[in-house]
């Protein structure tokens, strides 16, 4: 009986042993917790990359329609050195103008200022310019709709005749001059940036990394740490519009 009794009070842990036990389950545990974190990370930049992506695509699908639908286009011509910041710029295709001002955020808080607007202008308008002081771009366009969702902007944009004006149509050099028939194709180009609060997650060849600047530079890039880069997207697309009337 005493053997017993003896045996019992000696089995169990001691603290050294449960303090190690804890050490090791507490890293295990800080190390599974980083790795979903992680994935957390990798999974929201996976979605704002695709979303920036679908946006800039159902732009260039929108533009790309009124195209092959209207015999002509007019507006603005859009260089690297004319477009600036911080003026508004505008195009017509048909009877829809579309206006933006480029490194410019999209708000959400006003769904039809800033960002990419697609208004339609009455017959025998022609291509007015938008006031710059009106939040939707008007007058005289109506019916005005956002095309890009919250805290995007446009970084570039151009129209490039093939024939007109003697451009390559592929080059995309923003030769969209006051009034021209696309009569072979022309080459559309779309930028696209997404970012949160923080502007400093770009980069371009005009500034360095971590430079605000760099949000409003012709095609930035994302850079720097993913906890910081899962909220920065960006999407390039061009593509060709056929047409033959």
């Amino acid at each position: 009986m005493k053997k017993i009794q003896q045996y019992q009070k000696n089995s169990g842990f001691t603290i050294i042993e449960l303090i190690f036990a804890t050490t090791i389950f507490s890293v295990i545990l800080l190390v599974c917790l980083a790795a979903f974190i992680q994935i957390g990370r990798l999974f929201y930049k996976g979605v704002n990359i695709s979303h920036t992506q679908e946006a800039a695509r159902s732009l260039l699908t929108d533009i790309s329609d009124d195209l092959r639908l209207s015999k002509s286009y007019s507006g603005q011509k859009c260089t690297d050195a004319t477009c600036s910041k911080n003026s508004k710029q505008y195009f017509c295709v048909g009877n829809h103008r579309y206006v933006y001002q480029r490194g410019k955020q999209y708000d959400a808080a006003n769904p039809t200022s800033d960002g990419l607007v697609r208004d339609s202008v009455p017959p025998g308008a022609g291509c007015p310019s938008p006031d710059s002081n009106a939040p939707d771009y008007s007058p005289p366009g109506i019916d005005a709709q956002q095309l890009l969702s919250a805290n995007m902007a446009v970084s570039y944009f151009c129209i490039d005749e093939a024939s007109d004006t003697g451009g390559s149509g592929k080059s995309c050099n923003g030769s969209l001059a006051n009034t021209h028939s696309c009569t072979n194709f022309c080459t559309l180009r779309a930028y696209i940036v997404l970012y949160g609060t923080d502007n400093g997650v770009f980069m371009s060849e005009a500034s360095p990394a971590g430079d605000p600047n760099a949000a409003t530079d012709n095609f930035p890039r994302c850079s720097g740490p993913l906890v910081s880069t899962q909220f920065c997207a960006t999407a390039d697309l061009v593509t060709n519009v056929l047409q033959s009337y």
